[in-house]
């Protein structure tokens, strides 16, 4: 079962990387959640998987810091504040047992117009933009 996507319209990648950028440096906690969500298969990660991932105790930690993300992100897109602000870097997707995080294409689009190199162990980013 998915979230129904509200009548907002979605961000283009370029927005999302013109925000990604006037963050500046970015938490490496944040960057390794970005990571391990970028390189899921299917970019679908569980909040236990991430927690997982970054080494929290649990999935509330996860709910916390990507939410997070999520707010300074919708914030500086000026999107409405949504009810979970993860949902600026994710869709949803509930399998009976978990809510599954699905991440928007326009933010792998961004991940990858950054020029993040992303792999298993670590986050390396270029000074360059593509």
């Amino acid at each position: 079962m998915y979230i129904n996507e509200s009548a907002t319209q979605i961000p283009s990648a370029q927005a999302y990387k013109a925000a990604f950028l006037q963050l500046g440096r970015i938490h490496k906690n944040y960057l390794s959640m970005l990571q391990a969500h970028r390189v899921a298969p299917n970019f679908d990660v569980t909040a236990t998987e991430l927690a997982d991932a970054v080494g929290y105790q649990n999935f509330n930690a996860a709910n916390l810091h990507y939410g997070t993300l999520g707010s300074s992100i919708g914030e500086l897109l000026g999107l409405p504040q949504p009810e979970f602000c993860v949902k600026t870097l994710v869709t949803f997707r509930h399998d009976g047992v978990e809510w599954h995080w699905i991440m928007r294409p326009e933010v792998v689009q961004t991940l990858d117009q950054l020029n993040w190199k992303l792999c298993r162990n670590k986050i390396h980013m270029e000074p360059t933009v593509k």
